[in-house]
């Protein structure tokens, strides 16, 4: 009988959207180890970059293990994050790890959910969770998400860089493909790192 061992990686080396004016980042499922290094190389860097990080994530419970050395790694970078959350109902009472250092304001009334949003909830409960990160409840459109999200950086090149499960990478292929098309101020790159095993 033969063992075998499995490595894989490294995660984040090979789309160069550290080239773009503007750096869109999706990733979901297990596909936010690549995704993620992406967004801290790019914070890092000192070129002038606008940077997006789009995480979809099942539970809320599954940001945990990413919070300490990834997600609070760039609380006080330019890199703006939203995490919509599919299978969750409500974000009262959340809480990211203990390390958290983003402001506290706010209260459990703020909890409720303030709009509802073409089957996206926004929330604004910052009782205890960090300030810097975008929380939403709910799945996102693909070809709305991207259109606002290009339409967003408000001109420039574009590189998406994305890694997730293969529904959610057919459905932005088709909605990227649609914007490139219609985007005319600056170019559209589309950088697909889907893994495979």
């Amino acid at each position: 009988m033969t063992n075998g061992i499995c490595i894989e990686g490294p995660y984040g080396e090979a789309s160069p959207v550290g080239k773009y004016n503007n750096a869109l980042l999706l990733t979901a499922g297990s596909g936010v180890p690549g995704i993620i290094n992406h967004a801290m190389k790019l914070a890092s860097r000192e070129k002038p970059q606008n940077i997006k990080f789009i995480w979809i994530q099942k539970h809320f419970k599954d940001l945990n293990c990413y919070f300490d050395e990834c997600l609070n790694s760039l609380q006080n970078s330019r890199v703006i994050i939203d995490i919509y959350l599919t299978r969750e109902e409500s974000l009262e009472g959340a809480n990211l790890a203990s390390g958290v250092s983003g402001d506290s304001t706010g209260s459990s009334d703020e909890a409720s959910l303030s709009k509802k949003e073409k089957g996206v909830t926004k929330t604004h409960d910052t009782s205890t969770l960090p300030s810097f990160i975008n929380f939403k409840l709910g799945r996102p459109d693909m070809e709305e998400l991207i259109k606002k999200e290009v339409e967003g950086f408000g001109g420039g090149s574009v590189g998406i860089v994305a890694c997730g499960p293969p529904i959610m990478m057919d459905r932005l292929r088709h909605a990227v493909s649609k914007e490139v098309s219609s985007y005319t101020a600056g170019r559209i790159d589309y950088f697909d790192e889907f893994q495979t095993w």
